[in-house]
């Protein structure tokens, strides 16, 4: 069965919690420019998760500023996370990158490296928002498998997620796969270091539910690519896209700025309850994106309303037979 056909399902997952605190790493990457993300991320990890005393942060430093650095410090301290920060400066001069994105996003290439008595991460980018308890992920035993992560494709995975088993990666010297995948590959990749990842790890990745790494172009498209979410029926899809446990806001302009998203008013309320509300929103605010945020509103709402119908009469599907392709495939 192909990998992106078997997510874990998540009462597994709760199997293996026990009432002792146990220290599990969470990772970010971020330089200067993403400050602001990456505390609005901490904090709703921090205020979501069970027992935030039994969080790890690593913060991968690649030119954070100190005030974003101080109010990090104190915002784990509040709720009793441990907190590191591991500098990457001198330690991507050799790697390669794309100019399409942030250089500091290759620092989780060097995790096994960089974490050498760490055998499981959880590695988030920094533009998400955590609406659930991660515990389940943190728990989550791999085996030989590299990793862990959502599937946008049936054979392709989204990197912005990602549980990795570092003892295995170190044990088949994976990060110098990666780095090696993607020297020689600078001109042919699209998503650079995410199809570095998926051509190195191919068919070594567990897929988990899209709820774990829900993107902001899926309520959208849902209709269209409902195909590539294959691994859950129609329905569940549905309720993932109204309720997901992380969302992953990886387009542009990014969430920060004065734009519209999916769930942009719940990002801004979070945003106003973090140590970072009174940073001001950021981009231009002409009257072409002023209209944009408007029409937006309107089509997300409409297309709520939508979602919303068709669960609450669960007999219309508009894809009968790709949830029957799935009954069948998860009976193997």
């Amino acid at each position: 069965m192909h990998p992106s056909k078997a997510y874990m399902p998540v009462q597994d997952f709760y199997s293996t919690l026990d009432n002792e605190v146990e220290r599990h790493p969470v990772v970010f990457s971020s330089d200067g420019r993403g400050g602001l993300m990456l505390g609005i991320a901490l904090y709703s990890l921090l205020s979501t998760v069970a027992k935030p005393a039994g969080l790890n942060i690593v913060i991968l430093d690649a030119g954070l500023e100190q005030a974003d650095i101080d109010r990090m410090q104190a915002l784990c301290q509040t709720w009793g996370a441990s907190l590191k920060f591991i500098s990457l400066e001198g330690k991507l001069d050799d790697m390669p990158f794309s100019k399409q994105f942030p250089k500091a996003a290759c620092g989780r290439l060097l995790l096994p490296e960089l974490m050498p008595n760490c055998d499981m991460v959880l590695y988030t980018d920094i533009d998400v928002l955590f609406s659930e308890d991660v515990t389940p992920l943190l728990t989550l035993q791999l085996g030989e498998d590299l990793a862990a992560a959502v599937y946008e494709h049936p054979t392709y995975f989204n990197s912005g997620v990602m549980l990795l088993n570092l003892a295995q990666m170190r044990k088949e010297n994976i990060q110098q796969q990666l780095i090696s995948c993607l020297d020689a590959n600078r001109k042919k990749f699209i998503y650079f270091d995410q199809d570095g990842l998926n051509t190195v790890m191919y068919g070594r990745v567990r897929a988990l539910h899209p709820r774990w790494n829900w993107n902001e172009l899926q309520p959208r498209k849902l209709f269209k690519r409902y195909r590539y979410w294959g691994c859950i029926s129609f329905l569940d899809a549905l309720r993932t896209c109204l309720k997901p446990s992380i969302r992953h806001f990886a387009c542009r302009p990014k969430i920060t700025d004065y734009c519209y998203r999916w769930d942009h008013e719940l990002y801004r309320r979070i945003w106003l309850q973090s140590p970072w509300k009174n940073e001001p929103q950021q981009g231009p605010r002409s009257i072409g994106i002023r209209l944009r945020r408007i029409m937006y509103s309107i089509l997300d709402k409409l297309q709520r309303r939508r979602m919303e119908r068709i669960i609450a009469n669960d007999d219309i599907n508009p894809y009968p037979q790709v949830d029957c392709n799935w009954n069948a495939h998860s009976q193997e």
